[in-house]
């Protein structure tokens, strides 16, 4: 419920699926027998590390274009609008998906 009142939507629903993921690899272990491994945790929260990480270079290049306009906000921007919409961000997230359930299970850590 905290997490729910503080952050906006967009994290919390990547938090529930995250939790989704979590608990399917759980269930697997379980099933199989094996003991819970860690790797999906490290691996979790590494991801939350390189996004925080990313926020933070990010804001150099904002910061810089409130001092001098002419410098873009957004340096990563090569399109006005994206080709193909939305659609090479829910593949990246997908593939991200994949590897932490992999991660988070035993036959996913033994690679």
């Amino acid at each position: 419920v905290a997490l729910g009142i503080y952050l906006p939507l967009k994290l919390s629903a990547a938090i529930v699926v995250g939790g989704v993921i979590g608990e399917l690899a759980r269930r697997r272990e379980a099933a199989a027998g094996d003991p819970a491994s860690p790797q999906g945790v490290l691996f979790a929260a590494g991801l939350v590390t390189g996004e925080a990480l990313m926020g933070i270079f990010l804001a150099f290049p904002i910061a810089v274009s409130g001092l001098w306009p002419d410098v873009s906000a957004d340096p990563f921007q090569l399109f006005a609008l994206p080709p193909m919409g939305a659609w090479p961000g829910v593949l990246a997230l997908t593939g991200v998906a994949i590897l932490l359930y992999g991660a988070g299970t035993t036959a996913g850590s033994r690679r």
